[in-house]
């Protein structure tokens, strides 16, 4: 540790210890320690036990390594500020995925945007420089990765794309392994169908070669740090930690999240933020009217009263009578 006191150096190790510390606690209490206490800590635990995933999915979908760096640290701005939306508290990892195929999606948008302006030519359809000669599927396997269930979505982030075992991924989502391995087949399955349409042959070379494990830079790690923790607290967040792209994409996605909360309002794509359903409200019954008792009818003709010409019994009384 160059250049710093000896009384900064024992301040580091202390914090380093007690990051290690916090790391060995699972996702769902570090989490409340975060939304709580507002621990740092906690937060910084988390920002380096899934920032490797996150870091993987803008690097495979963001072939700009500015663009994916800006990515990585707008999805740990949006975790700074929308922790406590994660439901249930286990999934962190699901949710950040999630966040991170949005993010880096909406910057791989703005940079084809940017690029078509400046060279006033559209180069969508153009294979950047450092994107390799073979098609990439990358985008078509995380966008159909992220159209699955939660249930089915889980597992397949947890043991393809983060690299854990069955048996890791069920003691973390206190899930039977026996459970974990059948919705990993009924998910490969989905996959694999949805994929044959576009076209895409699923196996599990590909989901290998989409493993989500790219170590991010430390000065990257802690200028996210420093940036999510100022940016929680109702900072801006813009200057030496974070770069204007970056707070353009966690205002826009911010922006998009809100709407999609929205009860009233009913988008396109509302179901891969995977929002907590309201419970459905049922319309009142309808109360049956209540009608008055029947009154019997009185007879057509009683002893006293003037005989109807229509009644046929007081004709034929009258006729013996008369007779």
């Amino acid at each position: 540790m160059p250049g710093k006191t000896l009384t900064e150096m024992v301040r580091e190790i202390g914090r380093l210890a007690t990051l290690q510390a916090e790391l060995a606690l699972p996702d769902a209490e570090l989490l409340e320690r975060y939304i709580r206490r507002r621990d740092e800590t906690a937060f910084e635990a988390l920002l380096h036990r899934h920032g490797p995933l996150v870091f993987g999915v803008c690097r495979r979908l963001l072939y700009n390594a500015h663009d994916a760096e800006d990515a990585f640290q707008a999805t740990f701005l949006i975790l700074a500020r929308k922790a406590n939306s994660i439901v249930p508290r286990s999934s962190v990892g699901n949710w950040l995925y999630g966040v991170a195929y949005r993010v880096a999606a909406r910057a791989r948008k703005s940079a084809c945007h940017r690029t078509r302006e400046q060279l006033g030519v559209d180069l969508t359809a153009v294979p950047d420089r450092e994107e390799p000669a073979e098609p990439d599927m990358a985008p078509l396997l995380h966008a159909e990765v992220e159209r699955l269930p939660d249930k089915y979505r889980i597992p397949i982030v947890l043991c393809y794309l983060e690299g854990k075992t069955n048996e890791e991924a069920a003691r973390q989502l206190q899930w039977p392994v026996g459970t974990v391995k059948i919705r990993l087949c009924r998910a490969r399955e989905l996959l694999h169908s949805r994929l044959s349409r576009r076209g895409v042959a699923l196996s599990l070379g590909l989901l290998a070669a989409n493993t989500l494990r790219a170590q991010a830079p430390a000065a990257l790690v802690q200028a996210t740090l420093q940036a999510a923790l100022t940016f929680a607290a109702g900072g801006a967040a813009v200057g030496g930690a974070t770069s204007v792209q970056a707070f353009a994409l966690t205002k826009g996605v911010l922006k998009t999240m809100c709407l999609l909360c929205c009860p009233s309002l009913s988008l396109p794509g509302q179901g891969a933020w995977r929002t907590t359903a309201q419970p459905s409200v049922r319309p009142p019954r309808r109360t049956r009217r209540l009608t008055s008792p029947r009154t019997t009818r009185e007879p057509s003709w009683a002893p006293g009263r003037p005989l109807h010409r229509n009644s046929k019994v007081s004709l034929k009384r009258t006729r013996s009578i008369s007779g």
